[in-house]
């Protein structure tokens, strides 16, 4: 970053208010609104001198009660769908749609960033994440300046910070796209969940590009119906411009889905539809990465991945799509592919010098966990061992089906708890365990305690066998009872392996 970027980070841009607020229909207001601001947020935490604090009411708590902190930390305007209390200590105004000031004050404030750079959105159920860092290191070995936007963090082109929504709020995210503007990003990749194109998350933004990998049942405690899901997730699709790309999977039903909804100039790519746009052959597999061809227009080339599993390929033929339609070289391409030797928490390998392959994956769906499976079962001399569990407070149609795959595939399973929140953990195994077959029910374990569910596995180990520990990726916490402790699964692994004997750690961080 040079010294003039540094300077821009330093000193907010004041952006006049006058013009956004006369777009709104404003009830009510209490003092003397300021004819500036510097910025805007939700949480009042984040307050800045000359923030507008949007004072937002939700389930668990009312915007307005945060109005004392925000005004300490230098507040100069609230913003609320609330009635104005009697006494407030800063000036403040009333409109009859927070979602729709929030967004018209969000793009206006941070000088709509989302147009001074070029934003790629990333949606499916599975491989949002790996998506976003593949594309984001072809950008890079193609020269461009590149950050990201998805669940292990927000890179802003320099800045890593830890993520707290996978794709967080309009305020945050046009905050984060400006900041990644000011240090120089020329390209922004984001993961768009389906929470945040329902909840208008996204409302405003101006995407470049969109990529679809695929859509399997989740998140229907929130959506009701697998084509409620799947309706959000096209949404993304509905706001691209003419003038942008949609890239989808073809493999996937959904996929002609996403493409019939884009207004725009549509790609498809495939690993198993051959009549796909772009087009991805398996060579070669094996815990150390893989081979494939890429066949579109042209000759077809070779690239080489580290990364395992072979649901990685149609990860990777979205993202060499995308970034060969916008002009970046095959040469690029096959570099930036290579440079990706792991993702955090994405078949993730723990390497200690142990005389087994431990690696760890997010998946949490029964169709992801299939997938994690499938791609380490003909990889393995020994057996296959899977230890895994099932969120609390979330969708628990998917909780038997999970046991069920599991059981069926694996050679043991040992079920333990993810992120039980407010369930009782025995009661989300229970549900695990009921949808394992009869004659499987030998093969599976059942150990409430997450870390001596990682120390049962790793003890019964041998060598040649694989251990997939699923569920938590990256994640660096667990919740229990409303409360966060710490807990990695990969520090897990490394402290349990050296209480083994097993110390030389090889396997590096990765952002």
């Amino acid at each position: 970053m040079n010294l003039a970027n540094l300077l821009r980070v330093a000193e907010p841009v004041e952006i006049e208010l006058a013009p956004i607020l006369e777009r709104l229909e404003i009830i009510d207001s209490a003092g003397e609104i300021p004819r500036f601001a510097t910025g805007i947020t939700q949480d009042s935490r984040r307050v800045k001198p000359g923030f507008v604090f949007a004072a937002r009411s939700g389930a668990r708590a009312r915007g307005l009660d945060f109005i004392p902190d925000a005004s300490r930390r230098g507040a100069w305007l609230v913003v609320t769908a609330d009635a104005l209390p009697e006494e407030i200590p800063i000036p403040a105004v009333r409109v009859r749609d927070f979602r729709r000031a929030l967004v018209a004050l969000s793009h206006a404030i941070y000088r709509d960033p989302s147009r001074r750079l070029n934003l790629i959105g990333i949606t499916g159920t599975n491989g949002k994440t790996s998506c976003t860092y593949i594309l984001r290191s072809i950008f890079r070995a193609a020269g461009m300046r590149a950050g990201l936007v998805g669940t292990t963090g927000y890179d802003t082109g320099g800045t890593w910070i830890p993520a707290d929504l996978t794709t967080p709020d309009i305020d945050r995210l046009c905050e984060l796209l400006s900041d990644a503007v000011e240090a120089g990003c020329e390209w922004m990749v984001m993961e768009v969940s389906s929470h945040a194109l329902a909840l208008g998350r996204t409302s405003g933004l101006s995407f470049k590009g969109a990529g679809f990998t695929n859509l399997s049942p989740e998140h229907l405690d929130f959506h009701g119906t697998v084509e409620e899901y799947g309706a959000a997730k096209s949404r993304l699709f509905r706001s691209l411009f003419q003038d942008a790309l949609a890239v989808v999977n073809i493999d996937d039903p959904y996929g002609r889905v996403m493409a019939e909804a884009a207004r725009c100039r549509v790609l498809t790519y495939g690993v198993v539809n051959k009549e796909a746009d772009l087009v991805a052959t398996i060579l070669e597999q094996s815990l150390n990465g893989g081979r494939f061809l890429l066949q579109g227009d042209g000759e077809p080339f070779e690239v080489h991945t580290r990364l395992v599993g072979g649901f990685q390929v149609g990860n990777i033929a979205l993202c060499a799509a995308m970034a060969l339609e916008f002009g970046v070289s095959r040469a690029a391409v096959v570099r930036g592919v290579e440079a990706v030797d792991a993702i955090p928490g994405r078949m993730e390998p723990v390497d200690a010098g142990q005389p087994f392959t431990v690696l760890i994956d997010y998946s949490h769906t029964p169709d992801s966990l299939g997938k994690a499976i499938e791609s380490t079962r003909d990889f393995s001399a020994g057996r296959l061992i899977v230890v895994f569990g099932c969120g609390g407070d979330r969708d628990r149609s998917k909780r038997p089906a999970m046991g069920r795959i599991a059981a069926e595939t694996a050679d043991l399973v040992v079920v333990t708890s993810d992120n039980p929140r407010g369930e009782d953990p025995e009661a989300i195994i229970a549900e695990i365990v009921s949808g394992v077959p009869r004659e499987r029910k030998g093969l599976v374990e059942t150990v409430v305690d997450r870390r001596a569910a990682i120390k049962r596995a790793l003890e019964i180990a041998q060598e040649s066998d694989i251990l997939l520990i699923s569920g938590k990726g990256h994640e660096s916490y667990q919740e229990t009872r409303g409360v966060r402790r710490p807990f990695d699964d990969r520090a897990v692994v490394r402290e349990e392996l050296a209480q083994l004997g097993w110390r030389s750690e090889a396997n590096g961080g990765v952002r």
